[in-house]
């Protein structure tokens, strides 16, 4: 018997009938590639997601805004990663784009999640405004320049005998 195994499903070639057969989900198709294509869009479907309307908590580091996006599908390997991944739209501007992100940087698209970054802005605007008084307070500090240190008194050298 001839047959492989694919994203977890057993698929055997039947010679009788001259096809490839996944008889776990009842599938089957003349080439082996086909039954594949198959399993990969049963699986796309499973990873579908009703359209869920989200915030995209900003670009690099630190949130730096809230974009509205709608969350599509699931990452293919969102049951075992630490942090799952999601497909997002963003429309910003004139053009939609897809976007891979990982769920943490996703927040419901509801008016407590829009509270909660208004006041996470507030904290860190306060603490940046903190970190540079700081470092101007630092910088105030008097420091001693090498000028202002005396060498220690040297003993007198003894005579050559």
């Amino acid at each position: 018997m001839i047959g492989t195994t694919y994203n977890g499903h057993e698929i055997t070639f039947s010679e009788g009938d001259e096809v490839w057969e996944c008889r776990e989900l009842g599938l089957s198709a003349p080439k082996l590639s086909t039954l594949k294509a198959k399993l990969d869009e049963i699986e796309r479907a499973a990873r579908r997601v009703d359209a869920v309307p989200v915030y995209f908590l900003g670009d690099g580091y630190g949130i730096q805004r809230l974009t509205p996006a709608v969350v599509t599908l699931l990452d293919e390997n969102h049951e075992k990663s630490l942090v799952p991944k999601v497909f997002i739209i963003l429309n910003e501007g004139r053009q939609a784009r897809r976007m891979k992100v990982p769920i943490d940087r996703v927040a419901p698209r509801t008016p407590e999640a829009k509270a909660a970054f208004e006041a996470y802005t507030a904290a860190d605007q306060a603490a940046h405004k903190a970190r540079s008084e700081a470092e101007r307070a630092s910088k105030a500090i008097p420091r001693i320049a090498v000028a202002d240190l005396k060498p220690v008194a040297q003993p007198p050298a003894e005579a050559a005998e």
